[in-house]
């Protein structure tokens, strides 16, 4: 994954900004720190508007879970299934 941007301020938030790579963005705040977010799940925080839709900030980067990987944000979680390729919001 190779940096497509220099650092950028995120819109509308303030103390926040966020770096473009190729499949994803890697987001910081003084309060959620450096996360990153990529592939299937980024898409879908996309769909939900980044950083300006309801799920908010990352307050973690991808990590494994028993059935896929998952990101959670400052209004939720958004989880990919490694089997069936599904999106699972909360």
């Amino acid at each position: 994954m190779y940096p497509t941007s220099n650092e950028l301020p995120c819109p509308n938030r303030g103390f926040c900004s966020f770096n473009r790579f190729e499949t994803g963005n890697i987001y910081w705040s003084p309060t959620t720190n450096a996360q990153a977010v990529w592939g299937a799940i980024f898409q879908e925080y996309g769909r939900q508007g980044y950083e300006n839709g309801r799920f908010g900030l990352p307050t973690t980067s991808e990590f494994d879970t028993p059935d896929g990987k998952q990101v959670n944000f400052e209004g939720g979680w958004i989880r990919w299934i490694r089997n069936t390729g599904a999106l699972i919001t909360s």
